[in-house]
């Protein structure tokens, strides 16, 4: 009789979390990405099988994005979602390294936003329109953050405490048609960082223009200004983007082209080349720290 109960116990409350169950989405993916670059980098080099005699930048077959995550989320009983993702970063060749940990959190939201804790991305960044050459600020993976859009408006805010990464971060966006308009801040150890930006896009066309400054961590020094500029534009699975950055103390500057190709069934093709002027190297080396140019080939599968 007890073990009649206990059977009649198990299959009723399989049937009252059938409803449960049913709600729950988990879903797998993964990237491979491999790479045909090089540069113009002349620093010695040794190859795979330890042979000298070679430079940094020659031409090579390397990884790009070699990864593979899961996600999932969870109608709760009181309206609200609970959500989770982790993912394993390879990127590398068969036989080579296990990886590490990236995209790790797990929150949960609603009618008043979405609170995650873990990786909860940097509200910070949101006037940053690109980071090509100067990132204004950090990856927070160690925190607790908040998102929240209401109409065309969306305000964020992350904080990571001193025992980890001691950064706090916030940021508005707001879009309309194709007007986009952003402003953010973010406070380091090293100190506070802001920035703004502006974007238009119609038809597949795009284009941005953005501010940063940094406060230097020198006491008595400049700080850093950035200005960003980015156009683009896609038509018929192809994607041309055009990138400038220059910053104002440094005089250092970089352009990047990108174009990409969508094969379909999650295969792309694509190639980027980056031009980056040392303003303060004069003729100096690429391993000297002086100008430098590199380019990639990219071929890469998602599932």
């Amino acid at each position: 009789m007890k073990l009649t109960k206990t059977v009649l116990a198990v299959a009723i409350a399989g049937i009252a979390a059938a409803p449960m169950m049913a709600s729950a989405t988990t879903t797998l993916s993964g990237v491979v990405e491999l790479k045909f670059q090089g540069s113009d980098d002349d620093a010695p080099d040794t190859n795979f099988n330890g042979d000298t005699d070679f430079e940094v930048g020659e031409a090579e077959i390397a990884t790009g994005d070699v990864l593979f995550g899961i996600q999932s989320s969870q109608a709760l009983n009181n309206g609200l979602t609970g959500y989770g993702s982790l993912r394993l970063d390879m990127n590398s060749f068969s036989n080579g390294s296990p990886g590490t940990s990236d995209s790790v959190y797990v929150g949960v939201k609603g009618g008043f936003g979405d609170f995650r804790f873990g990786e909860t991305g940097n509200p910070g960044e949101y006037g940053q329109i690109s980071d090509a050459f100067f990132d204004m600020g950090i990856d927070i993976d160690q925190g607790i953050g908040y998102t929240g859009s209401f109409g065309g408006a969306t305000i964020g805010a992350a904080y990571s405490p001193s025992t980890n990464q001691d950064v706090y971060g916030i940021g508005a966006k707001f879009a309309w048609k194709g007007l986009s308009l952003a402003v953010s801040m973010q406070d380091l150890d090293e100190g506070t960082n802001a920035a703004a930006s502006v974007g238009f896009a119609y038809a597949g066309a795009s284009i941005g223009l953005g501010f940063t400054t940094e406060e230097s961590p020198v006491p008595g020094a400049d700080d850093e200004q950035t200005i960003k500029a980015k156009v683009g534009y896609s038509i018929a699975g192809i994607a041309l983007g055009l990138t400038y950055e220059a910053q104002t103390e440094s005089e250092d500057s970089g352009v990047r082209f990108d174009a990409n190709y969508d094969l379909g069934g999650g295969l792309n093709i694509g190639t980027r080349i980056n031009a980056f002027t040392d303003g303060a190297s004069g003729n100096a080396t690429v391993a000297d720290g002086g100008d430098k140019t590199d380019w990639r080939v990219v071929l890469g599968k998602s599932f």
